[in-house]
């Protein structure tokens, strides 16, 4: 949305403008609603679907305790503090009209809405309840005017509804009042950005003036340009050529533009009956120039305005120093430069200046800018128009010199997106937004602190990356601003809707995105995308706590033991939580989630997203703005590399409601659950062990990556803002290398035992050490490449407890904290052989005590992929009726890949190609018996099969049939199909929603031949499983067949369990219900006597099925639970 508030009076017009095309004035009349009647007021009230037939009838203002005229709301103090408006207003020529003017006086606070689109919003919160309150007071009695683009109000020809809410900030408040203006005219038609405008020099880094050549490329059309860096289009400095201009380009001319050391030009083209087209902007910089740069003169300003401080000088004893003068050129072109181009006044203007009203926050706070990127070696990354904003918090402060910005991409700008790749091969190559933030806390330019890195921020995020979980990424630059050298910045991803819309799939109106609002103190959540009753629902869940599991696995979708569970979300990603602490804990960030400048009862500087539309996915957490972290000794409110953020205390972490409610509370609520804590200990484990993300020796390496990127480009910041708060410089060689040296020399080899030893204090990480594996006497890590078969030794650190190990993929320890039957155990010293592929997880067993996972994933060096089955394909499923909705058919296709061997298999880069594409991920291996399914829509999947699928494949598989291709990773084919929807196949796969299952759980066959497959058993098929006749029935034709007993059946929970003779040692039962997901999984020996109902097993019809010792057995159960 663009929207501005003007405050200033237009000096000129570039065209006239037809009459007036909407005209809504002031004290128009309405139908309205007190907020005392709304509590029952539907969602949709806004839209044309709601009759307000009902509501009162009354014009504009509508107020009481200031003003007159209108409606006086006499009984609202202390009964209600929102008042619901609904109008209408006239538009005409809407594909004319370019920019609409909405004149609001008001107190305090409104929502605005056209046609049923929110278009604007003062002092709104988060949250539009019928008993909501204004987040901020403001005062009327006199219009303020706000200029919106005409792409972001859904504007129809003839009548136009208009709504609004309107907010008291207390309802005790003794005035409140409303009233708005609605007003557009006619614009003349913009010449087309596309026509020719020739230059001929490039942009970029000069070392002579020259004469600079402009020239229309499109007859008829005259040149029109400035060398202020104003607007050709508005600007009252503009001049009209001919069809062609020559220049001279010498930054000390100062006739007609400031003496900057970037020479600015920018040029449009004009011609009669429209108005000028969007500039094109040439930024010429004269390194010579920027080191000696001053006071430019012209409209740039002397002296602090509205009371913020201007700092314009390079200084000269940074710039002369004998240590970096002949490095000075260096440094300004070691990295890619930004030269952002605006009107002054719209960013030092007294009245309408972002830079100088650095507090005011929102859309009409953005100005119109020109961005170009230019490379070391002179070439031009892009050139766009876009839109500007200050970003930040405390930073915005107005004795801070040094501000940063936050870029829009809108097509009312330009193109409507950013379309380069910002941060290379690494992220997205286009972006709607983008922060331009710089170093603020503990910077030379905000503080003169010595403790300025610019890297503690980055690093956190970089950590993230390193774990393999969602992060933003950054790009160091140098910034120009107006012509002015600005110093050192670095582009970061926003970590918006838009983000989750490049990263996460789906749109960006499907997400909820949470953070926090840093527009009145204390901070606040609010929804920046979507809207906060997901978090609302989470911070409820975490009031009611997680002490029991049924409370813990329902965050994951899952039943008490794990199961997932159909037609339920997954509200939180506890991996992801788990990491996202661990860098908080790791860094010491005492002002992230949480933070201690409010007694640790503030949330601050996180994002947290979700997916509405796809149920299968939970919020995850990024790091963002993680300045305050990472000391040695004590400072500020840290207390350096001994900093607690596991435990906090004095004071204690609090968290009052929804407002303040982040994701540390919500780690702190479920640490009272055992099995999260072990899970938080497995993450832990793995992070900070050897080769872990947070171990020593990998923090060093990606502290010192981005050092190495910065480490040129800090003598050019130190000469422009080292002597910004101190009278002794602050530089490189005294100040930026001992403070980054002290973190690579003591904070970095000291802090990961320190914080392990936090977390054992806090029971987040057991007594006990996790198995140690070697080979030849060397310890392996998290990976190890077999080339030939070899002999590991298992080693048990602790002088007690017990090692147990599987090689399946499976955990040994079972939920609740059982050995697992699949466990085996070891003693200290025992070996294991490892021939290929393996899955390696030991744990060690101490009483109740259970250590760590140990994780080791064995790969051969040339992986055998004759195990590796295709074992269901659902190609054509039926559409999908639910409720009012039909889910087309298409987006619940998948197709099912088996490893179908007993040992591990290394399936990255295994590639499905021709009818639809799939690249499985690098470092992915499927346990023996494991499944890989890749669904053409995840949520979807989710939605029917209460399951997320292991990926998602693009394009659609043919009802009729089609070629299928698998590929390893090297394009060399593993096995190829063709399969059909007529007879001899399973016609009843084709549209009967039915699947193509192989008709063995472990096939032999070529699934080319119509003899492989059958349909399934059930609708649906049985995506993670094998199908349940062919797992049982199969099994029986091809082996020895056992009678398993269940009575009675039905039964109403307890049940006995018995084979028909004696077995020695346990048996494994699966309960597959009619869907053919596995519903429950029971160990159990001889005849044993179970009460389904404490296992959580939903009412239905189950297959019961075992295997033991080259038996099959297989009965059916009917559950029918009392109620």
């Amino acid at each position: 949305m663009r929207l501005r508030l003007i405050v200033i009076s237009l000096t000129i017009l570039i065209c006239s403008a037809a009459a007036g095309q909407i005209e809504f004035s002031s004290g128009s009349g309405y139908r309205y609603l007190k907020g005392s009647g709304a509590a029952s007021l539907p969602a949709d009230w806004m839209t044309s679907r709601f009759n307000d037939s009902e509501w009162s009838e009354g014009n504009a203002p509508f107020r009481f305790g200031d003003g007159t005229g209108g409606v006086v709301l006499t009984d609202m103090m202390n009964r209600y503090s929102t008042l619901y408006l609904r109008s209408s207003f006239n538009a005409f020529s809407i594909d004319r009209i370019k920019t609409i003017r909405f004149r609001v006086n008001y107190d305090d606070g409104f929502v605005i809405w056209v046609n049923g689109a929110r278009v604007m919003a003062r002092n709104a919160p988060a949250t539009l309840s019928y008993n909501a309150l204004a987040v901020a007071n403001h005062e009327s009695g006199t219009f303020e005017t706000f200029y919106l683009d005409s792409t972001d109000v859904p504007l129809v020809e003839g009548t136009n509804l208009l709504c609004i809410q309107a907010f008291n900030v207390s309802p005790s408040s003794s005035d409140f009042y409303f009233d708005v203006a609605v007003e557009a005219s006619l614009s003349l038609p913009e010449v087309p950005e596309t026509l020719p405008l020739n230059f001929d020099h490039e942009a970029g880094f000069c070392e002579a003036p020259f004469d600079l050549a402009i020239s229309s490329g499109q007859s008829g059309y005259d040149v029109i340009y400035t060398i202020d860096g104003s607007n050709p289009q508005t600007s009252s400095t503009a001049i009209r050529s001919n069809t062609a201009v020559t220049l001279r380009i010498d930054p000390v001319i100062s006739a007609g533009r400031p003496a900057t050391p970037v020479f600015i030009v920018r040029a449009s083209l004009v011609t009669e009956g429209y108005s000028p087209s969007r500039p094109v902007t040439k930024s010429f910089i004269f390194p010579d120039k920027v080191l000696t740069q001053g006071h430019p003169g012209g409209g740039w300003p002397s002296s602090p305005v509205n009371g913020q401080v201007i700092d314009l000088g390079m200084d000269p004893d940074v710039v002369n120093d004998s240590r970096y003068s002949q490095q000075m050129k260096a440094s300004l072109m070691d990295i890619p430069s930004i030269s952002l181009v605006t009107d002054l006044a719209d960013m030092f203007g007294a009245s309408g200046g972002i830079y100088v009203n650095a507090y005011q926050h929102g859309e009409e706070w953005e100005r119109q800018c020109s961005l170009e990127l230019i490379n070391p070696d002179n070439t031009i990354g892009f050139r766009v128009n876009a839109g500007v904003r200050i970003r930040g918090g405390a930073s915005r402060t107005s004795d801070n010199p040094k501000h940063a910005f936050r870029l829009f991409f809108r097509k009312e700008y330009g193109p409507g997106k950013l379309l380069y790749p910002l941060f290379g091969n690494e992220g997205a190559a286009e972006f709607d937004k983008v922060d331009l933030r710089t170093e603020q806390n503990y910077s030379w330019s905000k503080d003169g602190d010595t403790h300025n890195t610019f890297l503690r921020d980055i690093f956190s995020r970089d950590t993230q990356r390193d774990m393999g979980q969602p992060y933003t990424r950054g790009k160091y630059y140098h910034l120009y601003l107006n012509g002015m050298y600005w110093g050192l910045f670095q582009t970061e991803e926003r970590p918006d809707a838009d983000y989750a819309e490049t990263y996460f799939g789906d749109g960006d109106d499907d997400y909820d995105v949470i953070k926090v609002s840093v527009e009145s103190w204390p901070y606040f959540n609010e929804a920046t995308d979507g809207t906060m009753a997901s978090w609302q629902e989470l911070y409820n869940r975490c009031n009611r706590g997680f002490a029991s599991n049924t409370d813990y696995f329902a965050l994951e979708g899952k039943d008490q033991n794990g199961n997932p569970v159909k037609n339920t979300r997954v509200w939180v990603d506890i991996d992801n939580l788990i990491d996202y602490m661990l860098v908080i804990f790791y860094t010491g960030n005492f002002d992230a989630p949480v933070s201690a400048f409010y007694g640790n009862a503030m949330a601050n500087n996180y994002f947290a997203i979700l997916n509405r539309k796809n149920r299968g996915e939970g919020f995850v957490f990024l790091a963002h703005d993680s300045e305050h972290s990472m000391f040695v000794r004590p400072y500020s409110l840290s207390n350096g590399i001994n900093e607690n953020r596991v435990s906090i205390s004095n004071p204690a972490m609090t968290v009052s409601g929804i407002s303040n409610f982040q994701p540390q509370w919500l780690h702190h609520r479920l640490i009272s659950n055992a099995e999260y804590r072990l899970r938080f200990a497995d993450r832990a484990y793995k992070r900070f062990a050897a080769g872990g993300a947070l171990s020593p020796a990998k923090c060093v390496n990606r502290f010192n990556a981005r050092k190495a990127e910065v480490e040129m480009a800090i003598i050019a910041e130190s000469a422009r803002w080292g002597d910004a708060k101190t009278s002794q410089p602050r530089d490189k060689i005294d100040d930026w290398l001992p403070e980054v040296n002290d973190l690579v020399n003591n904070f970095f080899p000291a802090r990961s035992d320190i914080v392990m030893s936090q977390l054992r204090s806090a029971s987040l990480y057991p007594s006990l050490e996790p198995t140690v594996v070697k080979e030849s006497g060397i310890t392996i890590l998290e990976e190890k490449v077999v080339y030939t078969p070899l002999t590991i030794r298992l080693e048990n650190p602790n002088s007690r407890g017990q090692i147990y190990f599987t090689t399946d993929g499976s955990d040994p320890r079972q939920l609740g904290g059982t050995v697992s039957s699949n466990a085996v155990q070891a003693q200290n010293g025992s070996t294991v052989g490892v021939s290929g592929s393996m899955i390696f997880r030991s744990r060690i067993l101490d009483g109740q005590t259970w250590s760590a996972l140990k994780e080791v994933r064995f790969s051969a060096v040339m992986e055998d992929y004759s195990n590796l089955r295709v074992t269901e394909l659902h190609y054509h499923p039926a559409d999908l009726v639910r409720s009012a909705d039909t889910v087309d058919g298409k987006d619940l296709e998948f197709i099912e890949l088996k490893n179908a061997g007993n040992g591990a298999m290394n399936i990255s880069g295994i590639t499905l190609d021709t009818a639809v594409y799939y690249r499985i991920p690098d470092g992915t291996m499927l346990p023996p018996k494991g499944f890989w399914v890749v669904a053409s829509k995840p949520e979807e999947f989710y939605s029917y099969y209460g399951m997320s699928p292991s990926g998602n494949f693009s394009g659609n598989l043919s009802n009729a049939g089609e070629y299928l291709l698998i590929t390893d990773k090297s394009g060399n084919r593993i096995f190829a199909f063709t399969f059909s929807d007529d007879s001899p196949w399973p016609v009843e796969a084709d549209g009967d929603g039915y699947s193509l299952v192989s008709k063995a759980a472990d096939p032999s066959g070529n699934p080319d031949a119509a003899t492989y497959w059958k349909h399934s058993m059930n609708k649906g098929g049985s995506p993670f499983a094998d199908d349940p006749v062919s797992t049982a029935i199969e099994r029986l034709i091809n082996g020895e067949r056992g009678e398993l007993r269940l009575w009675p059946n039905p039964t109403s929970g307890v049940v006995v369990i018995d084979a028909d003779e004696e077995i020695s040692g346990p048996m494994k039962l699966r309960f597959i219900s009619v869907t053919g997901a596995t519903a429950l999984v029971l160990d159990v020996e001889g005849a044993t006597l179970v009460d389904l109902s404490e296992h959580g097993l939903a009412p239905g019809v189950y297959t019961v099925t075992a295997w033991h010792a080259g038996v099959s057995y297989i009965t059916r159960l009917v559950y029918i639970p009392e109620r």
